[in-house]
């Protein structure tokens, strides 16, 4: 599947010539790399905002396999100030 844009602000043209042509890259490539690139924050952004429950949950699952038990200092501790 192929998509054509079309681009109608000066600022991004103009940027996006400015760094296609710095690089020596198509314009195509620079928004690939671009896209990829917020794809992968956005990932990484919803990993961290899941790392409290998962952990939570770790915990949870630990205790349930009579594994260590946690203190709430502990848990304090692993969360570092982050809400479950």
């Amino acid at each position: 599947m192929y998509m054509s844009m079309h681009i109608a602000d000066e600022e991004v043209c103009r940027l996006a010539a400015q760094l296609s042509n710095s690089d020596g890259i198509s314009k195509t490539e620079l928004f690939r790399r671009l896209l990829r690139e917020a794809a992968a924050e956005r990932e990484r952004r919803e990993r961290r905002q899941n790392l409290p429950k998962f952990l939570d949950q770790v915990i949870r699952d630990s205790r349930n396999m009579h594994l260590k038990s946690y203190t709430e200092e502990e848990r304090a501790e692993l969360f570092h100030g982050m809400e479950p």
